[in-house]
Protein backbone atom coordinates (compact mmCIF):
# COMPACT_ATOMS: atom_id res chain seq x y z
CA UNK A 1 0.00 0.00 0.00
CA UNK A 2 0.94 3.86 0.17
CA UNK A 3 1.78 4.68 3.08
CA UNK A 4 1.72 8.35 2.56
CA UNK A 5 -0.39 9.59 -0.97
CA UNK A 6 0.75 13.38 -0.18
CA UNK A 7 4.66 11.79 -0.88
CA UNK A 8 3.65 11.03 -4.58
CA UNK A 9 3.95 14.18 -6.98
CA UNK A 10 3.69 12.34 -10.38
CA UNK A 11 2.93 9.09 -11.89
CA UNK A 12 2.20 7.83 -15.53
CA UNK A 13 1.56 5.48 -18.32
CA UNK A 14 3.95 6.25 -21.39
CA UNK A 15 4.50 4.65 -24.97
CA UNK A 16 7.36 5.85 -26.05
CA UNK A 17 7.61 9.48 -25.70
CA UNK A 18 3.75 9.95 -25.42
CA UNK A 19 1.77 9.87 -22.19
CA UNK A 20 -1.10 8.15 -22.32
CA UNK A 21 -2.68 9.15 -18.79
CA UNK A 22 -0.72 10.42 -15.47
CA UNK A 23 -1.55 11.62 -11.85
CA UNK A 24 0.02 15.24 -11.20
CA UNK A 25 0.81 17.28 -8.44
CA UNK A 26 0.03 21.08 -8.16
CA UNK A 27 3.65 21.83 -8.45
CA UNK A 28 4.31 24.36 -11.81
CA UNK A 29 6.95 22.53 -14.19
CA UNK A 30 6.33 18.83 -12.39
CA UNK A 31 4.67 17.54 -16.02
CA UNK A 32 7.28 19.19 -18.41
CA UNK A 33 10.35 17.70 -16.12
CA UNK A 34 8.22 14.71 -16.75
CA UNK A 35 8.45 14.23 -20.18
CA UNK A 36 11.56 15.38 -20.68
CA UNK A 37 12.73 12.32 -18.00
CA UNK A 38 9.76 10.03 -20.08
CA UNK A 39 11.93 10.80 -23.03
CA UNK A 40 15.21 9.75 -21.81
CA UNK A 41 13.84 6.69 -20.32
CA UNK A 42 17.21 4.32 -19.72
CA UNK A 43 17.33 1.37 -21.86
CA UNK A 44 18.58 -2.14 -21.06
CA UNK A 45 16.79 -2.09 -17.97
CA UNK A 46 13.28 -3.53 -16.35
CA UNK A 47 13.36 -1.41 -13.49
CA UNK A 48 15.72 1.78 -12.91
CA UNK A 49 15.68 4.66 -9.33
CA UNK A 50 17.56 7.71 -8.72
CA UNK A 51 17.01 9.57 -5.64
CA UNK A 52 18.82 13.48 -5.76
CA UNK A 53 17.82 16.86 -4.10
CA UNK A 54 14.93 15.15 -1.80
CA UNK A 55 12.95 13.20 -4.33
CA UNK A 56 13.09 9.91 -6.10
CA UNK A 57 12.22 8.82 -10.12
CA UNK A 58 11.30 5.39 -10.88
CA UNK A 59 10.89 3.58 -14.25
CA UNK A 60 9.09 0.15 -14.74
CA UNK A 61 9.80 -0.32 -18.54
CA UNK A 62 8.05 -2.86 -20.10
CA UNK A 63 8.53 -1.97 -23.89
CA UNK A 64 7.32 -0.20 -25.90
CA UNK A 65 5.25 0.76 -22.54
CA UNK A 66 6.92 3.16 -19.58
CA UNK A 67 5.26 3.28 -16.10
CA UNK A 68 6.56 6.26 -14.13
CA UNK A 69 6.45 8.01 -10.83
CA UNK A 70 8.08 10.83 -8.84
CA UNK A 71 8.20 10.43 -5.15
CA UNK A 72 9.67 12.28 -2.26
CA UNK A 73 12.73 10.41 -0.93
CA UNK A 74 10.62 9.65 2.25
CA UNK A 75 8.23 7.24 0.12
CA UNK A 76 10.24 3.77 0.68
CA UNK A 77 11.61 2.62 -3.29
CA UNK A 78 9.44 -0.64 -2.57
CA UNK A 79 5.86 1.21 -2.55
CA UNK A 80 6.91 3.25 -5.54
CA UNK A 81 7.39 0.01 -7.06
CA UNK A 82 4.42 -1.39 -5.91
CA UNK A 83 2.90 1.48 -7.31
CA UNK A 84 3.82 0.94 -10.83
CA UNK A 85 3.33 -2.93 -10.75
CA UNK A 86 -0.30 -2.14 -9.68
CA UNK A 87 -0.31 0.52 -12.70
CA UNK A 88 0.80 -2.59 -14.79
CA UNK A 89 -1.71 -4.43 -14.17
CA UNK A 90 -4.49 -2.33 -14.56
CA UNK A 91 -3.30 -1.51 -17.96
CA UNK A 92 -2.71 -4.67 -19.33
CA UNK A 93 -6.31 -5.68 -17.80
CA UNK A 94 -7.26 -2.93 -19.77
CA UNK A 95 -5.70 -3.93 -22.41
CA UNK A 96 -7.13 -6.80 -22.26
CA UNK A 97 -11.26 -5.89 -22.48
CA UNK A 98 -10.69 -5.28 -25.98
CA UNK A 99 -11.87 -1.99 -25.77
CA UNK A 100 -9.06 -0.31 -27.35
CA UNK A 101 -9.00 -0.78 -31.61
CA UNK A 102 -5.80 -0.12 -32.52
CA UNK A 103 -2.48 0.91 -31.44
CA UNK A 104 0.00 2.61 -33.54
CA UNK A 105 -1.57 6.14 -33.50
CA UNK A 106 -1.64 6.94 -30.15
CA UNK A 107 -2.46 10.79 -28.56
CA UNK A 108 -1.51 12.39 -25.77
CA UNK A 109 -3.63 11.60 -22.25
CA UNK A 110 -6.23 9.16 -24.98
CA UNK A 111 -6.17 6.99 -21.43
CA UNK A 112 -6.64 9.76 -18.83
CA UNK A 113 -10.65 9.16 -18.28
CA UNK A 114 -10.09 5.65 -17.57
CA UNK A 115 -7.35 5.79 -15.42
CA UNK A 116 -8.77 8.82 -13.02
CA UNK A 117 -10.04 5.92 -10.84
CA UNK A 118 -7.48 3.95 -11.33
CA UNK A 119 -4.89 6.20 -9.79
CA UNK A 120 -6.95 7.41 -6.88
CA UNK A 121 -7.58 3.89 -5.98
CA UNK A 122 -3.98 2.75 -5.94
CA UNK A 123 -2.89 5.80 -4.13
CA UNK A 124 -5.43 4.86 -1.20
CA UNK A 125 -3.64 4.45 2.03
CA UNK A 126 -5.31 1.81 3.38
CA UNK A 127 -5.38 0.00 -0.39
CA UNK A 128 -3.74 -3.69 0.48
CA UNK A 129 -1.51 -5.88 -1.38
CA UNK A 130 -3.87 -8.29 -2.01
CA UNK A 131 -6.68 -5.82 -3.15
CA UNK A 132 -4.93 -4.69 -6.30
CA UNK A 133 -6.41 -6.15 -9.80
CA UNK A 134 -3.80 -8.14 -11.10
CA UNK A 135 -3.95 -11.31 -13.11
CA UNK A 136 -0.90 -12.97 -10.90
CA UNK A 137 1.12 -12.32 -7.84
CA UNK A 138 4.24 -10.17 -9.13
CA UNK A 139 7.09 -9.28 -6.79
CA UNK A 140 8.22 -5.78 -8.67
CA UNK A 141 11.48 -6.30 -7.02
CA UNK A 142 12.11 -9.63 -9.34
CA UNK A 143 12.39 -9.08 -13.13
CA UNK A 144 9.60 -11.27 -15.16
CA UNK A 145 10.05 -13.53 -17.50
CA UNK A 146 9.83 -10.58 -20.63
CA UNK A 147 12.30 -9.00 -18.86
CA UNK A 148 15.14 -11.29 -19.24
CA UNK A 149 18.45 -10.08 -20.47
CA UNK A 150 17.22 -6.70 -18.68
CA UNK A 151 18.69 -5.41 -15.61
CA UNK A 152 17.22 -3.45 -13.01
CA UNK A 153 19.29 -0.12 -11.25
CA UNK A 154 19.24 2.20 -8.73
CA UNK A 155 21.13 5.38 -10.58
CA UNK A 156 20.92 9.18 -10.78
CA UNK A 157 18.28 11.46 -12.84
CA UNK A 158 16.03 14.62 -11.05
CA UNK A 159 13.88 16.28 -8.12
CA UNK A 160 10.60 18.97 -4.47
CA UNK A 161 7.64 17.75 -2.20
CA UNK A 162 4.41 19.25 -2.96
CA UNK A 163 1.43 19.58 -0.70
CA UNK A 164 -1.07 18.69 -2.96
CA UNK A 165 -2.08 16.30 -5.34
CA UNK A 166 -5.06 16.73 -8.07
CA UNK A 167 -6.31 14.54 -10.64
CA UNK A 168 -5.98 15.56 -14.26
CA UNK A 169 -8.86 14.63 -16.45
CA UNK A 170 -8.54 14.27 -20.22
CA UNK A 171 -10.19 11.95 -22.31
CA UNK A 172 -9.93 10.84 -26.18
CA UNK A 173 -9.94 8.29 -28.45
CA UNK A 174 -8.58 4.99 -27.04
CA UNK A 175 -5.99 2.96 -28.66
CA UNK A 176 -3.00 0.99 -27.16
CA UNK A 177 -0.21 -2.04 -27.73
CA UNK A 178 0.99 -4.28 -25.16
CA UNK A 179 3.90 -4.83 -23.35
CA UNK A 180 5.65 -6.22 -20.64
CA UNK A 181 7.97 -4.92 -17.77
CA UNK A 182 11.45 -3.50 -17.66
CA UNK A 183 12.91 -1.02 -14.88
CA UNK A 184 14.18 2.86 -14.94
CA UNK A 185 14.74 5.21 -12.80
CA UNK A 186 16.11 9.17 -12.20
CA UNK A 187 16.36 11.66 -9.82
CA UNK A 188 17.08 15.85 -10.01
CA UNK A 189 16.41 19.17 -8.25
CA UNK A 190 13.36 20.81 -9.05
CA UNK A 191 14.52 23.57 -10.52
CA UNK A 192 17.95 23.16 -11.91
CA UNK A 193 16.63 19.23 -13.72
CA UNK A 194 14.13 21.60 -15.62
CA UNK A 195 17.11 23.25 -17.14
CA UNK A 196 19.13 20.07 -17.25
CA UNK A 197 17.07 17.05 -17.31
CA UNK A 198 19.41 14.98 -19.36
CA UNK A 199 19.87 11.29 -18.53
CA UNK A 200 22.56 10.59 -21.04
CA UNK A 201 24.56 13.46 -19.24
CA UNK A 202 24.52 11.92 -15.65
CA UNK A 203 27.85 10.47 -15.37
CA UNK A 204 27.06 8.94 -11.79
CA UNK A 205 24.86 6.25 -13.03
CA UNK A 206 25.42 3.41 -10.21
CA UNK A 207 23.49 0.12 -11.83
CA UNK A 208 22.95 -3.32 -10.04
CA UNK A 209 22.21 -6.79 -12.08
Amino acid sequence: MISNPNLIFYACIAKGPIILAEFSSEEAGIESLAQKCIEKTPPFHSMFSHTVAGRTYTFLIDDPFVYFIITHEDLDKSESFWFLDRLKCAFEDFLGTGLMVGTDNLTPNCLQSHFNPVFSQIMAPDLEFSKSSSKEDRDPSVQSKSSKGKRSGVAPLLGNPLKGLKKKKRSAALEVNGGEAKDAGGGGNGNGMENKVDMEASNALMVEN
